[in-house]
């Protein structure tokens, strides 16, 4: 009888327990999820490419950082972030996690990041005296990468003793022949990096650039390394890919025993493309610094239509355009020089030393900036101003490409197709007319124009800090200039 009732009361006790496992299996369903790593949320989108995470102000950026399960994701700027207040001492995204090795160790970002034209502001890190390497708003990229229109100003990068790579923007854009880097198109940086003593790889924009990409970037920010620091440059320290439609601005300073600094890139490495390029800052070193160029401080490869204007200073191995080089070629192709070098052995206004193989074809130099070594044709300053000196160069209404033009505004020397010197030129048409009237009337009576938004977007031509009629006078005595 006994088992007859349990017999009865089994298919009750059967549901039960089948609906206790029930529950158990959607509770796991619902706990493991949360157990793995979740997604920042931003302030919006999901990382596809259609509907990428929204980066909109600085908690966005910083929620970035803390999520590396995403850096393989879209991302787009919706804002202008401002990092003010904040203060990091390794890079925000892709931070190495390992000073031990002197190669990268923690998560590269892979994704995409559009600027859309939208500013970074105030990014500092300082890692105190550490000698923390990979420093910048990204630590390192890495195959598929693509960073794009955006612009970093006012970046306060600091690193210690043997800190290497070092950039604003990006501290290593891939790594030798271990893997490809990424691109990185559209974007600049304002503002200053400094290394500590022994530093490697310093630039503005970028540390290192190994097999990645740069193309129509600029930075306008200082490079300074310490005493025996090397690889410093004013766009990127080092280059062993391609640089394209940049250039920059800011001087480049290393200590005592510094070499390979310059005023684009410390070095183009071997295999590497410079095109359509230039630098204006000055490049000094200290006692006994080598391999200093307006340009490079030393190329093992093809430059080609690109100019430098700064004054180069050091001690040995320094040129005008590129200082040193030695074991592989150094193609060197309708390029010129002005700065003055000053130094005591191995010194040219282009080149200061070629050992094994350097063609230069068609370059030239201001004659009394540096000495004739036998590395491209000395021209005076009435000849630098005649585009007919400029044997087999393409100008702008003369040939397939249009590289050149001749400058507008003293001196008067060749500048590159996409460089604008004439003021009030806001729209790019190399002339003053009624575009570039609007332009300035969308400014007009803003009176915060600050290095932030780069003076009203060009449109404070005097620099006041507002867009008035003192600025609306200077376009004026510009009009159809150029035309």
């Amino acid at each position: 009888m006994p088992r007859t009732i349990q017999n009865q009361h089994l298919p009750f006790r059967f549901l039960f327990w089948a609906s206790k496992l029930i529950l158990f299996t959607l509770f796991l369903t619902n706990l493991l999820p949360s157990l793995a790593r979740a997604s920042g949320t931003y302030s919006g989108g999901n990382g596809e490419p259609n509907t990428p995470f929204q980066i909109a102000d600085a908690d966005d950026l910083i929620e970035m950082s803390q999520h590396d399960e995403d850096w393989d994701k879209n991302f787009i700027l919706t804002g202008d972030p401002n990092l003010i207040g904040h203060s990091f001492t390794t890079a925000l995204i892709a931070p190495d996690t390992d000073r031990s090795t002197i190669y990268f160790q923690g998560t590269p970002f892979t994704g995409s990041f559009d600027g859309q034209n939208h500013t970074i502001g105030n990014l500092t890190i300082d890692t105190a005296g550490a000698d923390n390497d990979f420093l910048g708003l990204f630590g390192y990229l890495e195959s598929d990468a693509t960073i794009y229109n955006l612009g970093l100003e006012n970046i306060q990068i600091t690193g210690g003793t043997d800190s290497d790579y070092l950039g604003g923007l990006v501290a290593l854009n891939g790594f030798w022949s271990f893997s490809v880097g990424g691109t990185i198109t559209n974007c600049y940086a304002t503002g200053i990096v400094t290394g500590g003593e022994s530093s490697q790889c310093l630039g503005c924009l970028v540390g290192s650039n190994d097999y990645g990409t740069i193309s129509n970037c600029y930075a306008t920010g200082s490079v300074t390394g310490g005493n025996d620091s090397s690889y410093l440059g004013g766009l990127a320290g080092f280059n062993s890919s391609h640089i394209t439609n940049s250039y920059a601005t800011g001087s480049v300073t290393g200590g005592d025993y510094s070499d390979y600094l310059g005023g684009l890139t410390g070095q183009s490495g071997r295999d590497s493309i410079v095109s359509n390029c230039y630098a204006t800052g000055s490049v000094t070193g200290g006692n006994s610094s080598r391999y200093l160029g307006g340009l490079a401080g030393s190329g093992y490869s093809t430059i080609s239509n690109c100019y430098a204007t700064g004054t180069v200073t050091g001690d040995s191995y320094l040129g005008g355009l590129v200082g040193y080089n030695y074991k592989y070629s150094l193609i060197i192709s309708n390029c010129y020089a002005t700065g003055s070098v000053n130094g005591n052995d191995y010194l040219g206004g282009l080149v200061g030393y070629a050992g094994m193989s350097a063609i230069n074809n068609n370059c030239y130099f201001l004659d009394t900036a540096g000495p004739d070594n036998g590395y491209g044709e000395p021209l005076d300053d009435p000849n630098m101003q005649v585009q007919s000196s400029f044997v087999g160069w393409d100008f702008v209404d003369s040939g397939p490409e249009e590289i050149w033009r001749m400058g507008f505004m003293a001196p008067g020397y060749p500048i590159l197709y996409y460089q604008h010197d004439i003021p009030g030129d806001f729209t790019g048409s190399y002339g003053v007319d009624l575009l570039d009237y609007a332009y300035l009337s969308n400014f007009w009576a803003d009176t915060n124009c600050t290095p932030t938004n780069n003076k009203c977007s060009g449109a404070d031509l005097d620099l006041s800090g507002d867009v008035t009629l003192p600025d609306l006078m200077i376009m004026l005595g510009h009009w159809l200039d150029g035309k």
